[in-house]
C-alpha cells in the first residue's frame, strides 16, 4: 500500500492544482535528503519509499502479504515532513507535518492539527490548499490586495506573516514570502446598485463598475517565535504559519502602531497597502510590528 497521498487545491480559481508541483518528504525527526513523490496526472503525490514507513510498504517475511492499515498496532503513526514546491511561481513553498500512514489523501485539517486554535475550525473534508505568492497572476475578476510588511523597528521583511483582509461579507487571508511580500486575492463583494434620483440613466445598474468600492479592515499575525521548520529547510511548517498571533499595523510610521488599519478597495484597481507619513527610504512598505 501506498502510506501517503496528497493532492492541493487553488481557493482562488476553487480548482484542483494538476501540474506544476514538486513534492517531496522525509521522516520529521531526520535529517537529510527528502524523498520525492510520484505525481499521477489528476493532481495526487504518492508519497512511498521512506525507511520509518517500511513495514507498511513491503511484504511480511515469507508471507508475501502486505501489512493493511487495519492490521497496525493502536496508536501507530509516524510524523513525516512533507514539502511543496510550484516550479511556475503561482504558490508559496509549503511545508506540512503528516501523520502517516494514513486512509484517503491529506486534507487539511491534517495539516493544520499541529495548531490546536485552528483544529476546531476546519471542516473535515476541506482539501489541502496552497497560499499564492506575490508574482501570482490574478484574474480581472478578482479583487487583489497587496503589501510588503516590514518591522517597525529594525525594517526587516515581515517574513511568513499572516495579512488578514476583511470586508463585510468575507475574511480573507494571505502569507508574506521570505521577503515580506504578499499577495491576497478573493473575488469582489457584492456590487452596490443603489440608484440614486436622476443620478443614471433608466434600466441601469446605478453606480459604474470602475467606480464601485468597498471599505476594508487590515490586520496582520506575525510571531515569528511560534513558526517551526523542517531541520536544514527554510519554509515554516503550515500549521505553524497560521498559529501566528495579532501584532499590529502601523496606517501612520508617526504613529503607533494599532491592532487594524482600515482601507478602501476599488474595483479593477489594486489596493497597495503602505504605512503613511514615511521617510524617503521607508516609502512602500507597510509597517507591523510582531506580537508582544
Amino acid at each position: 500500500m501506498t502510506p501517503l497521498g496528497v493532492a492541493f487545491y487553488d481557493l482562488l480559481t476553487d480548482a484542483p492544482i494538476t501540474d506544476g508541483l514538486t513534492v517531496s518528504a522525509r521522516a520529521s525527526d531526520q535529517i537529510g535528503a527528502f524523498r520525492a513523490a510520484v505525481p499521477t496526472p489528476s493532481g495526487v503525490h504518492a508519497i512511498s519509499g521512506l525507511p520509518v514507513l517500511r513495514n507498511v510498504e513491503c511484504p511480511r517475511p515469507g508471507s508475501g502479504e502486505r501489512l493493511e492499515l487495519d492490521d497496525l498496532p493502536s496508536g501507530f503513526g509516524v510524523a513525516i515532513d512533507v514539502i511543496v514546491e510550484d516550479r511556475y511561481g503561482r504558490f508559496l513553498p509549503t511545508a506540512m507535518r503528516i501523520v502517516a500512514p494514513r486512509r484517503g489523501l491529506v486534507v487539511a485539517a491534517d495539516a493544520l492539527a499541529g495548531c490546536a486554535a485552528l483544529a476546531w475550525s476546519v471542516p473535515d473534508d476541506m482539501p489541502m490548499f496552497l497560499m499564492s505568492g506575490p508574482q501570482r497572476s490574478v484574474p480581472a475578476s478578482s479583487a487583489v490586495v497587496r503589501a510588503c510588511l516590514r518591522d517597525h523597528a529594525t525594517m526587516a521583511p515581515a517574513a511568513h506573516a499572516v495579512l488578514v483582509i476583511e470586508t463585510a461579507l468575507s475574511r480573507t487571508v494571505g502569507v508574506a514570502d521570505a521577503t515580506g511580500n504578499v499577495l491576497v486575492a478573493f473575488p469582489y463583494p457584492e456590487f452596490d446598485v443603489t440608484t440614486l434620483p436622476g443620478s443614471t440613466p433608466a434600466g441601469s445598474h446605478g453606480i459604474p463598475t470602475a467606480a464601485q468600492h468597498w471599505p476594508v479592515t487590515v490586520e496582520v499575525r506575525w510571531d515569528p517565535s511560534e513558526l517551526s521548520f523542517p531541520s536544514g529547510v527554510d519554509i515554516p511548517r503550515i500549521h505553524s504559519v497560521f498559529c501566528q498571533r495579532p501584532g499590529l499595523v502601523f496606517p501612520d510610521d508617526a504613529a503607533a502602531g494599532a491592532p487594524s488599519s482600515a482601507g478602501v478597495l476599488q474595483y479593477g484597481v489594486p489596493l497597495v497597502l503602505a504605512s503613511a507619513n514615511t521617510a524617503a527610504d521607508r516609502t512602500s512598505y507597510l509597517f507591523v510590528e510582531p506580537a508582544a
